[in-house]
């Protein structure tokens, strides 16, 4: 996604572009206050406004990023993103708690209703792999 000049490579593109800059070949951002992924739940909230790098696959793929993550407030959260569109995608990532825990999770959101799954983990913890694979069902 970072070509050998630093640069996004053209077959990306941004979903709601946060400030960035890119130093050798990594990619650091900053998020803006109240930017989230999340749909229709029992309590209302609704939120499509969240950065993401985004590219178009039509085949299987398998993507692995390693991410650091530096917390500032409650709520700031860094993982990946799969997305079809507003109302069907899947993210997987760290959401920042307290100092003492954050929470690990996945939220699936399907048809426009989010459900989300986690764990809580250090707050400490700021290095995390994630991956996510599509293969097709062979029935």
């Amino acid at each position: 996604m970072i070509d050998k000049n630093d640069k996004i490579d053209q077959n990306y593109f941004w979903l709601n572009q946060p400030i960035y800059e890119i130093k050798n070949h990594k990619l650091y951002m900053s998020t803006s206050p109240k930017t989230d992924f999340w749909q229709k739940t029992y309590y209302g909230f609704k939120r499509d406004n969240g950065h993401c790098l985004l590219t178009k696959v039509i085949n299987d793929f398998s993507m692995t990023v390693n991410t650091e993550f530096y917390p500032k407030k409650q709520y700031d959260q860094c993982g990946l993103m799969v997305r079809i569109d507003s109302e069907n995608w899947i993210k997987t990532s760290v959401e920042y708690e307290t100092e003492n825990y954050s929470r690990l999770g996945s939220v699936v959101t399907n048809l426009g209703y989010s459900d989300w799954a986690t764990i809580d983990i250090n707050s400490k913890i700021n290095k995390m792999w994630y991956r996510i694979q599509s293969k097709k069902m062979i029935s």
